[in-house]
């Protein structure tokens, strides 16, 4: 059955807005308050003069134009800085809501990539409901998922690679949409609890090494993982067990995957559990002659299509 579609793709941000710069004016701006001021003194010692003397009611007028003076260039430093902010705050906005609308992709190819890996390589404890389905066997060695298995979860890249965009210098960025850019990459560049799986194709060998009964655990999955979703004619699975263990896995000799194609007893074909290794090699005679001995170092051998759990080249 094919799976889920999973995302791909880039998504290149958009850069964050740049501080405004303040522009100076011309000369002429700058020796307006000059020439205002020359001619506010002169219009006074005009009045002064053509009245005869200081009247208090003729320096009414100058100084109303000298507080109309003040409060204009007041207002229009104001009016020009309050613009600016006003227009930063406008381009925060507007970048805060596009990298609201980038969060929402982000997740939502973030749950296609995690639906996706979850139908691959599914919890182990629901293998049970694949049985007598269709995906029940349904990797062929031609798949490009044969003999993978989970091992675990973990953090992986977001399946859409978010691609920052290219900026001048820092200093002339808008700083809180420079570091809610730089949040949002780090947030979701990684997606958290994805199912995490190997090739046992790709190694000669697989060791467990830690607790006894997290690695019994982690095995026992594997190798359910192996037979839900292989095929008896593509892979079989085989056990060397002795000693207080071997209570442990009794439950593999009923597997499919461990019945020797070659061979049979008086209750049936002869089951691949072995108290030892030249025991299980004298029972599968057939199938390794043409096989070297294992070597650890060895590169896998993929030319035979059967395969087992441990192993993939050579005894």
């Amino acid at each position: 059955m094919a799976a889920p579609r999973m995302p791909g793709g880039e998504v290149h941000l958009e850069p964050p807005p740049e501080v405004p710069r303040l522009v100076p004016g011309g000369i002429l701006m700058k020796l307006m308050p000059v020439v205002m001021v020359v001619a506010m003194v002169g219009m006074v010692a005009l009045m002064i003069t053509s009245s005869g003397g200081l009247n208090p009611a003729s320096l009414l007028f100058p100084m109303m134009m000298m507080m109309s003076m003040v409060g204009m260039f007041a207002g229009g430093g104001g009016r020009g800085g309050g613009q600016r902010r006003a227009e930063m705050n406008e381009d925060r906005k507007d970048y805060l809501r596009y990298l609201g609308q980038m969060r929402g992709r982000a997740r939502e190819a973030g749950d296609e990539q995690r639906i996706g890996l979850e139908w691959i390589h599914p919890d182990p404890e629901a293998l049970w409901s694949m049985v007598r389905t269709r995906r029940m066997w349904e990797r062929r060695t031609g798949d490009p998922d044969f003999c993978h298995v989970r091992v675990g979860r973990g953090h992986q890249r977001l399946a859409t690679r978010l691609v920052p965009p290219q900026t001048g210098p820092v200093d002339e960025l808008e700083p809180i949409a420079t570091v809610a850019l730089r949040r949002f990459v780090r947030a979701h560049s990684v997606v958290s609890e994805l199912p995490i799986a190997i090739s046992l194709r790709g190694f000669a060998a697989v060791e467990m090494a830690g607790d006894e009964d997290t690695c019994r655990a982690l095995t026992r999955a594997m190798i359910c993982q192996l037979a839900t979703f292989h095929a008896p004619e593509d892979l079989i699975i085989a056990a060397v067990v002795g000693g207080p263990a071997r209570p442990q896995w009794e439950w593999v000799k009923w597997l499919p995957h461990a019945q020797n194609p070659h061979r049979s007893d008086a209750v049936g074909s002869e089951r691949l559990l072995a108290g030892s290794l030249a025991a299980l090699e004298s029972s599968l005679e057939e199938l390794l002659a043409d096989r070297q001995r294992f070597s650890r170092n060895a590169p896998p051998s993929l030319t035979n299509p059967r395969s087992s759990s441990s192993s993939t080249g050579g005894r």
